[in-house]
């Protein structure tokens, strides 16, 4: 979120965007079982209460939202240069490159998931890793010449699959950190923490991989991966050091609710950010400028999010769960 509202193209932006993303998708892969599904027919119907009915209700909820309400306040349609109609192509299209989600951005990565669990699926049908390796070197060859450098992009967020599989795939080995002791993850962290200072540190690849700019796709396969196991592992020895904090449970609730913040925490910001300009008389650019006013706007993000949160898992998560029972 912090991301989505700091907008200064400092160090701490470059950060935040050189790793982010291959991180979710670690995350994501960290929980995948394919043994739970006899085919991708089952993985889909899996998928549908959980992901694909909630990003088709907010896909349309923020699409309205924005076409009847915020475009009425703001010049531009809310702020943001988009035809009516460009968001209905990016329903079925999942990629905002060619400014179809312009609307409710975020919501690209819930498309490019469920590409990713399908790839990942039919790759786990060869039973050896050395196969699978192989094919995933290939996929990820072809995602970066042909979709970074040729600029040809698939629907329903397969260009990303493409580049997200080789992070997603890996997720379910890097979990193996979480059954090393205490003790080892606290000197692995150390030693981690203190290359990455002395070298890579200085040397953070500016790259997003959202709008696949890749300066040197090596490097920051290689930043991405060692920066997502740092991260884990602080994690890991902040949940395990601070048992009972209020911030371990505060970020967990967080962590079970981070599709409903992904779905709706984009319009609530914009929102937030225009209020917030006009209370403390600086223009929206300074404000998404200044590291200070990002994290005060986030933080309030944070807090609104908490009704809505509550809204939905007591009406529409059972709502959805219904529908697929039925």
């Amino acid at each position: 979120m912090l991301g989505h509202v700091y907008r200064n193209h400092d160090l701490i932006y470059i950060f935040i965007y050189s790793f982010h993303l291959p991180l979710f998708f670690i995350i994501s892969g960290y929980f995948f079982n394919h043994d739970k599904y006899k085919s991708i027919k089952e993985l889909l119907k899996s998928k549908l209460g959980g992901l694909i009915l909630p990003y088709f209700f907010f896909y349309l909820a923020t699409y309205l939202y924005w076409v009847l309400i915020e475009s009425k306040f703001r010049s531009g349609a809310g702020g943001i240069s988009l035809e009516w109609w460009r968001p209905l192509i990016g329903l079925f299209y999942g990629d905002n490159l060619n400014n179809f989600m312009g609307h409710n951005t975020p919501l690209w990565f819930i498309p490019t998931l469920i590409s990713v669990e399908v790839f990942c699926y039919s790759l786990y049908k060869f039973k050896s890793i050395l196969y699978r390796c192989i094919c995933l070197g290939i996929i990820t060859i072809a995602g970066y010449f042909f979709v970074s450098k040729g600029g040809f992009l698939l629907p329903w967020g397969i260009s990303h699959a493409l580049l997200a599989l080789i992070f997603y795939f890996s997720g379910r080995y890097i979990r193996n950190i979480h059954d090393f002791s205490l003790k080892q993850k606290l000197i692995a962290f150390v030693l981690m923490l203190v290359f990455y200072l002395a070298v890579m540190f200085r040397h953070i690849p500016d790259v997003d991989m959202f709008v696949m700019r890749f300066e040197n796709p090596g490097l920051f396969i290689l930043y991405a991966f060692y920066t997502s196991v740092l991260v884990l592992l602080l994690c890991d020895l902040f949940s395990l050091l601070f048992t009972n904090s209020k911030v371990v449970a505060a970020t967990t609730f967080f962590g079970i609710n981070s599709l409903i913040v992904l779905c709706i925490h984009d319009p609530v910001k914009r929102m937030i950010i225009y209020i917030y300009s006009k209370g403390v008389m600086i223009p929206i650019a300074e404000v998404r400028d200044s590291i200070f006013h990002s994290l005060a706007i986030t933080f309030i993000l944070m807090i609104l999010l908490l009704p809505i949160i509550f809204v939905y898992n007591r009406t529409l998560k059972p709502w959805f769960s219904g529908l697929i029972r039925r």
